[in-house]
Order: structure tokens, then sequence, then C-alpha cells
């Protein structure tokens, strides 16, 4: 389907289809767009078939896993890659072949001008792997690919930051494919320019997010709909009036990149989106024209598209159903798809029948030739060394193997410019007698004429010399007064500016702002025209002032308005403020910014300025918010993911909060941390969720943060709908407003812990546990009780000889049986009912965990549950053992909640209420010590224990007092040890009594003084 719903159409007749979706001229020859970006046509000679080129390339360790301690798992030689669990280090890794491994871990120096090359001296210095190493392998192919008039596309796949762009696009002297092609491109036209061809060479640039495709070159394009995708049943798929621009040298193409990045930078920032979960596509198209013998003009085209795929990272299960899935499902769709459409390939290249599914997502459909048609395809996949990225890495490298297994057939791409025209002619006489015909429905009439103004755009752009071409476009970008990052550079290196930070850092620094002396307006675009705009919910019309004076060194920020909210280096201004070099600026939510002054930095060189990331910023605006940000490397890898998390998170947060604001939704979003203590996991991460408040009904609820950012997405999807009037908010759905959480659905109240330790020493335990909430705050409390039993569920007597246990190790190979009472709880917030307790258990030789439920208790925040449950641990081994001595049952408390009504007094909207809240804002709760609420359980058994022994003692002390009344001065061995190891007190009393009867003839006189070390004790 193309963009809106809409079925793609063409006038002319549908070719055949094999296996119910693939177009038989796409299988056999061509589907013959040359180029899936832009219009054009092909020879109709079949090409070699030929498999996709896959190269591998691990990188260096980067900061975060130096930071996090983190080891290698990757091995390369000869063309395969292996890779090792870090959960089973005895085991051999998994093995994978490609055509091309690099290793570029380590091996490596850096030279005096930056470029890192491989280093002899070191072990592995032999196989480092440079740039120019990767673009000999596959750059130079594609160049050649190129002149000969084959179509080529380069795949960049791998997770956020495995080193796709360096490979592709570099950074300083370590150039990439891309700019080495482009730069060896323009030379070689350059060595043959004069002859008898002229040379053309035009470059577009797009975006696929969230479905929609963005015109990078054009930041004026719809934003909302994005281009329309077209189908042809020659060209195949397009996006229409997609900007394609004539450039003549590498220099217009890094200019016209870098407007596309910044177009890209804007975009996200006002959207709050991640870069990294958009696909880049590249597409540089190359034509040669030359005359034949005959006179005739030929055009040899090669379309070469560059494609930086979205992070292929993994995603969580949210819980979320329905049109709650649509933004999550959006952003991961293209990347499914294309893993879909790769494992049909494959299978087809194996001689199975299949259909393949390109139609799934946008991204596929651009991509049809490069994938299965008519192209010469690269894939680089990218990947980290590190443990911590096992499963990410394994991940890709099985991408990267499916799609080796994929076959093209690329054909040279020459016709004569007439031929193209005149069919071009052709097929809009066809149009217009269908157009004119009167059949077919409006939306077909409206897709004709669609085609035919596309027709008749491209035979004018044929019948166009390049040169003109080249000046307009040229013209067109001059009076856009968009600035080359040439002319930026100089005006950074003279005058104070603001320079963005994104969580991508390809994207830091590609929005300048330039401040010269005198006063700067900050707003949104509404009202007042500012001279710095930036969007976004959180944004004010007049937000606020910067002044420079003229020496350019005094700087001062102050916000516009009261309301506005300016953060600089994590804190809020609260009147005028001088600007230093480096300081961090966030202008409402999401416009996150350095302030740069290179006349400071000259007049105090020998002042020190950190390097500052976006990660350096937003920690420490958390930190100011009260959660601990370590920059460090003391933390532990789990504690410095869910930094991590927190930190991308956060903004999120704080802009959901001033969407609610702006629709007075009466909902507060809040970042907490679990920790994985609460639900008995110790060495796991903790975990960040999003505590979600309602104002208006007294609800709260948790969401994971995935489930947050798919309702995020959303919820700016609804802010800009109602400010561009699209829709009135009155008008939305419950079940389509993002803000809306069903009531019906259970909630997680908290959990209790009941200790099991009591059961290894048989003795009772009744208590009252402290219910936590995801936060760690007490929700209520629980009681409950374990008592050892028999099989049939008969309490054991504590003083029988089964209850008396002195060495846990004596139940190893045997069954512990007890029960478990959950009797009631009380202080259960007052919002719910339905209330019931849940737990698993599964011990022994049981296959299955049990999953058991107590009833349900309305009306009441003291719900009596009085649930029994005999369990029993089987033919108990060490572990299990060790579970009983230090493990505990979770026993989680469930609920509905029911809405509460609001005072009719209260008449305060959602900002009024996020004021009066915001003391405890962002404010990190104090988390639940599972080793306090341990120690009581732990106290009261070794109670227990102590009145055991305390008896033995005091069977002792009796005898001895006997024995002193009989004038004994030993005791039998015996009676000593029958006592000791009497399991109960009947057993006592037994040895008691024999001692007192017989124990007299046993024993000896004080005054014989003799010892038998095998049969007697000395009482002293």
């Amino acid at each position: 389907m193309a963009k809106g719903g809409k079925k793609s159409r063409s006038p002319s007749k549908k070719p055949k289809q094999n296996g119910g979706g693939v177009d038989e001229t796409a299988k056999k020859t061509t589907v013959s767009s040359s180029k899936p970006l832009t219009n054009g046509t092909t020879h109709s000679d079949s090409g070699a078939e030929e498999n996709l080129k896959v190269a591998v390339r691990v990188r260096s360790f980067n900061k975060r896993e130096l930071d996090m301690n983190a080891k290698p798992i990757i091995e390369m030689s000869a063309g395969q890659t292996v890779i090792r669990n870090p959960a089973e280090p005895a085991e051999d890794g998994k093995k994978f072949a490609f055509d091309y491994s690099y290793w570029s871990f380590d091996g490596g120096k850096q030279r005096s001008d930056g470029f890192w090359e491989p280093d002899l001296a070191q072990p592995n210095g032999k196989k480092y792997c440079d740039q120019n190493k990767v673009f000999e392998d596959l750059g130079k192919g594609m160049l050649g690919n190129a002149w000969e008039g084959y179509n080529s596309t380069l795949f960049a796949y791998g997770q956020t930051g495995s080193g796709k762009s360096y490979s592709v696009v570099g950074y300083g002297p370590n150039k990439g494919i891309v700019p080495m092609f482009c730069e060896q491109l323009f030379a070689e036209i350059d060595t043959k320019k004069g002859g008898d061809t002229a040379y053309e060479v035009t470059f577009s640039m797009l975006e696929i997010y969230n479905e929609i495709v963005r015109d990078l070159l054009n930041p004026n394009s719809d934003k909302k709909k994005g281009l329309r995708i077209r189908q042809h049943p020659k060209k195949g798929f397009w996006p229409e009036q997609l900007a394609v621009v004539p450039v003549d040298s590498y220099q217009a193409i890094s200019n016209k990149m870098d407007q596309g990045a910044t177009t890209r930078t804007i975009a996200a920032t006002n959207m709050n989106a991640t870069s990294s979960r958009a696909h880049t596509i590249v597409c540089i198209t190359f034509i040669q024209k030359s005359k034949n013998s005959a006179g005739q003009e030929l055009a040899k085209s090669s379309v070469v598209n560059l494609v930086d795929l979205a992070g292929s990272e993994r995603v969580s299960s949210t819980g979320a159903t329905g049109d709650r899935l649509k933004e999550g499902a959006a952003i991961n769709q293209s990347l499914s798809a294309l893993g879909n459409v790769i494992s049909a390939l494959a299978d087809q290249s194996n001689g199975k029948k299949v259909k393949v599914p390109y139609r799934d997502s946008v991204l596929t459909q651009l991509l049809m030739n490069a994938l299965g048609g008519n192209s010469k395809t690269i894939m680089i996949a990218a990947i980290s060394p590190a443990d911590i990225n096992y499963e990410e890495s394994l991940s890709t490298l099985r991408y990267a193997d499916r799609a080796k297994q994929i076959k093209t057939r690329a054909i040279i791409n020459e016709d004569p410019t007439e031929k193209m025209i005149r069919e071009l002619q052709d097929e809009n006489a066809r149009l217009k007698k269908m157009v004119q015909g009167g059949g077919g429905s409006i939306e077909d009439h409206e897709d004709y004429k669609k085609e035919l103004e596309e027709n008749e755009r491209e035979m004018e752009e044929m019948r166009k010399s390049f040169e003109e071409k080249l000046l307009l476009a040229q013209a067109e970008s001059a009076a856009s007064g968009v600035k080359t990052s040439a002319e930026v550079a100089k005006q950074r290196a003279k005058y104070p500016h603001l320079y963005n930070l994104n969580i991508d850092p390809q994207l830091n620094a590609m929005v300048v702002h330039i401040i010269k002396s005198g006063k700067y307006r900050i707003g949104n675009a509404k009202g007042s025209k500012s001279d710095i705009v930036l969007s976004g919910p959180s944004m004010l019309e007049q937000h606020a002032i910067i002044v420079s004076a003229k020496d350019h060194l005094a700087v001062t920020l102050e916000k516009a308005t009261e309301q506005a909210r300016v953060l600089v280096n994590g804190k809020p201004i609260t009147g005028q403020m001088q600007l230093r070099h480096n300081d961090r600026i966030l202008f409402g939510t999401s416009q996150l910014y350095v302030y740069a002054n290179p006349l400071e930095q000259k007049k105090n060189p020998t002042a020190k300025y950190p390097t500052v990331t976006y990660e350096m910023a937003q920690g420490e605006i958390a930190e100011a918010s009260g959660f601990k940000i370590s920059q460090g490397g003391e933390l532990a890898q789990s504690d410095r993911a869910a930094q991590e998390k927190l930190i991308q998170v956060m903004p999120a947060v704080e802009d959901a909060n001033s969407i609610s604001e702006k629709l007075d939704k009466m909902m507060k979003f809040e970042a907490i941390l679990v920790s994985p203590q609460l639900f008995g996991k110790p060495d796991s991460e903790w975990e960040v969720l999003i505590r979600v408040r309602n104002f208006a009904n007294g609800l709260q609820y948790n969401w994971t943060t995935e489930k947050f950012m798919e309702r995020y997405a959303q919820m700016r999807g609804l802010y800009e709908d109602v400010e561009d009037g699209d829709i009135k908010l009155s008008d939305v759905t419950a079940d389509k407003d993002p803000f809306v959480e069903p009531t019906k659905d259970p909630t997680l109240i908290g959990v209790a812990s009941a200790y099991l330790k009591s059961l290894a020493y048989f003795m009772p335990m009744k208590t009252q546990t402290a219910i936590k909430d995801l936060s760690g705050q007490d929700a209520g409390v629980l009681n409950i009780s374990l008592t050892n039993c028999d099989a049939a569920g008969n309490t054991l007597d504590e003083n029988s000889s089964a209850a008396w246990v002195d060495s846990t190790k004596a139940l190893i190979g045997k069954d512990l049986y007890f029960r478990f009472l959950i009797s009631r709880a009380y202080g259960i917030p007052a919002r719910f009912t339905d209330i019931y307790c849940a737990f698993n258990f599964k011990f022994g030789d049981e296959k299955e965990k049990r999953s058991i439920k107590t009833k349900k208790v309305s009306g009441t925040s003291n719900p009596v549950f009085e649930h029994n449950e005999t369990l029993c641990f089987k033919n108990i081994d060490a572990a299990t053992l060790s579970v009983i001595e230090n493990g505990r049952i979770l026993v989680e408390l469930w609920g509905v909640q029911v809405p509460t009504s609001r005072d009719d007094r209260d008449n305060r909207d959602t900002r009024a209420m996020l004021a009066a809240d915001a003391m405890n804002k962002g404010v990190l709760p104090q988390m639940m010590n599972s080793s306090d609420s341990k120690s009581s359980f732990e106290v009261d058994v070794l109670r227990q224990r102590q009145a055991k022994i305390e008896a033995k003692l005091q069977y002792m002390r009796e005898i001895c007092t006997v024995g002193e009344a009989r004038g004994m001065d030993t005791v039998p061995l015996s009676y000593i040890k029958g006592i000791l190891d009497a399991p109960g007190v009947d057993t006592l009393d037994k040895w008691a009594k024999m001692f007192e009867y017989k124990g007299i003839h046993d024993g000896r006189p004080a005054s014989a003084n003799r010892i038998n070390k095998s049969t007697t004790c000395v009482i002293s």
C-alpha cells in the first residue's frame, strides 16, 4: 500500500506474478528502474547472476565499553568470524564465513595526520584493516561498476554505535567509502573531460522514519505525510517529487550531505526522536552521454544507492496492544520487513518458490532492485567486540549470513536518449486516452494525471543540458540562504555561537546559531518573530533572550517569561546570567545546545575545556533532578546500563509532561529506578520504568520504557495534529488517545517476600512482611506463615523427632513438604479493588512452574485471603538447599484501580497541578533494601534455633545436677551424645530418665578420678 492507504496504480498492464507477489520481470531480468529513487530506463539484456557480497567489520572498544570493563568476544581470520557467548566461556564460538572479515579491534596506530593504519609492531598489526583496505575491496568495485553502467547498492547494517557510519562516511582523514568513491569519480571525470562524452552526476537524499519518507534536501516538504511512494512496471517504486540535484564535484556532494544531515537534526530535535531509528538513503546517479556511429545519443546510467539502516537493537515486549503498537511496529517494521525479504530471497536462491514481501514496508519497496533485481549489492555488517553487546552482535551476524545467499542480476543500463523520450511520449499518449476515456475511479484519474505530470517533467529534464540544470540548481541554492559547512566553520571560528547536541554523535553541531553583537530573541515560530526559532511543545513564543556585547566576550542569557524552562549546566536559571565557553543550555525539554566562544578561548589559552557530549549534558540534568549519575568507570555493567537508559528516556519524559500541559491532559510522567532485588534477581540490571499519574482520577501506572516511548511518539503526533488544526482534541476517542490507560486491567500493587530459611530447621514462621511498590515505597503489609508438614499436609509437631534439625545437610536427598498460608493484607491503597495475590513455585522434579493465585477481594483496603497451599521441595539437592536457606517466595499483589472523583472546588489545570507536584519531580525514591527485609526473618529463625539449643543445654544442666548430687565425677559419653543429637523433646526426656535410673550404675565415684576416654565425659 502506498502512503495514506491508497493503492499504487499503473495504467499499464500489470506483469504476471510468481509465487503470489514477485514481478516476473523483476525475477527474470530487469525490475527495470535503473534508479529506484528516480526515473529512468534500462537496457533489456540480462546480466549474469551473482551473490550479494557481505563484509563484516569489528571496531575497537568505545568509551562506554571501556567504562563497563567489557571483554572481547569476536575473533577473525581468513574471512571467518567467530563470536563467543560470554555466558558459556567453555563452549566453542559460533562461526560465520563471509566474503570479507575486517579486523579493526586492535593492531592499528594513529599517524601524525590522524589517519589510522596497521602497526606491524603489534601482534595483530598484519590483520588490522584501515579505511583504504575497505575501499580497495569494496569501493573500487562500485566505482568500476558505475563507469560500466551497472547499478550498485551499499548497505550498512548493525546496532547503533557499532561503527556503520565509520565505514561508509568516516571522519577527518579517515574517509569512508562514500567520500573516496565521490572523489575518485570526479577525479576520473576531470581527466576524461574534453572528449566526445558528457558526464552528469545528480544527488538525492531521503530518510525513512515511522514509514514516512522525508526529502532531506527539501526541508519545506510535508513533514507529516512525507513523499508518496508510487510504482511503475518499468521504473519500480519511486518517491514522488523527490529533489534530485545536479552536482559537479565532491565538495558539492559534501555540502548537500551536510544540508541533509542538518535537516535530519532539526527534525529529530523537534520531534525528540532518535536518528538511529531512521533509515537514510543517499542516491548518486552517474550518466555518460555519447553518440554512436549512427549519430544517436546514448545515455549510459548508473545509480549508486548508499543505505545507512536504522540501528538493529533488540526490542523488548511492551505489553501494548492494538493501536498502542502502531508507533513501535512502524519503527521496527522496516527492519523486520527487510529481514523477511532477505529470507525469502535466500530461499528463492536455494530453489524454493516463495513470495517476496517487498510491499511490507517503504524501505523494501524502494530497495527492491538492490535486493533482488538490477544491482550489484554489498552489505557491510558492523559489530561491537564487547561481551555486553553479545545478543546484538550475534543477531547482526545471523542477518548478514542470511543475506549472503541472495542473488541479483545486474545489467548495463544504456539506451538512446531519443528512445527514452519516445517511450515517455508513447506512455503519455496512453495515459491521456485513459483519462479521456472516463473509465476507472476518481483515484485512478488522479494517479494518471500525476504520472502524466511526472513524465512531462522528466522529458523536460532530458531536453535540458547538464550545464543548464547545474546553473539553475546553484541559483536556487544561493537564493535559499543555506550556508555551506565551510562558511559556517569560518563564522564559528570568529563569533560566539550555539551548536546542537544530539544522542547520535553524527548529528552534533549540525545546527549552529551564530551570535554577533546585539539582542537575540529565542522562541517558537508563533507570535512575534524570533531571531532564533526553536520548536517543540515546551517552547514558548517568547522563551529566552541572549545579549552579546560589542566585544563578543560579555554574552548573557535570561528567560523571556517566568514560565519558560531554561537550564544551564543542568540547573534552571532564575535571572540574567553570563554565559561561559562550553556551557550546556537546554531550552524547553528537547532543544539542547552548547555555548561556544572562540574569543574566550583565545583570551584564556591555558584553560582546559572537557569535550561536551550528549550523555554528559543529559547526565547533569538527571543529577540535578535527584538521580545519581556517574561519569567514571566505577559503576558495574548493570548499573551503567540503567544509567544510560535513564539518560536516554529523561528528555522524552520531560517532553511528555509538556505535551500533557499543552493539551491539559492532567497527567504526569516520572522516571523511576526499580531495584532487581525487588524481584529476587540481585545479579540483574536496575530497570527504568515510567510512573504515570493521573491527577484527574487519582490512578497510577508503571510503564516500561519501551511502552512509554511508543505512547510518547503517539503523544507527539496528537500534539502536532491538534496544533496544526488537523483534528480537534474533543474528537479523539479513548481508544485513540495515547494518554488513556484501560482501567479494567489489573495493576501491580507491590511485592512481598516470604523467606524460606525457617523451613530448613523445621521452625514454623508466622510474620507480617512489607509490601513494596515498584518505586520501593510501602504499599501495605501482608500476613503470611510457613509451616513444615507431611505429604498429607498435616502439621509436624515442633517437639517431634522430625522437627529437630541441627545440620541442614541432612535434608539432601529428601522431600520437604510445607504449607504456605497467605492470611490477609493491611493498608492497601484505597484506589484498588478486586485485590488478589499471585506467586510462582517450581522446584525439584516439577516440569513446569506452578502459577498460584488467591481469590479476589473487593471493597476493602484490608483484604482477607486465607489461602493455604501445600508445596514441596522434592529430592533436595545442594542447589535446592541453597534456595531454601537463602531464597524467598515473591508474592505479587494485584488489583484493579477505581477512578476517584475530583473535588469540584479544585479547578486547577495541568500546569498548576504539575507546579504543585514539582517538589517530588524526578527525585529518586528510596529503593527497597532486601537485606533489611530479610533480616527480620533471619532473627526469627535464630531465635527459634536458640530456643532449641537452650532446651538441650537445660537437660545437660539437669544431668550435671543429678550426677553431682550422687558424687559422680564422670558421665557416660553415650548420654551426652544422645542429648546433643536428640531430634526432639520426647527424646531428651528419654535420655534424662535413662540417666536418672541407670546412669548411676554406669558412672564412677569422684574419688576414683579415672577417665575412660572412649566411654565417659568429665564434668567440671
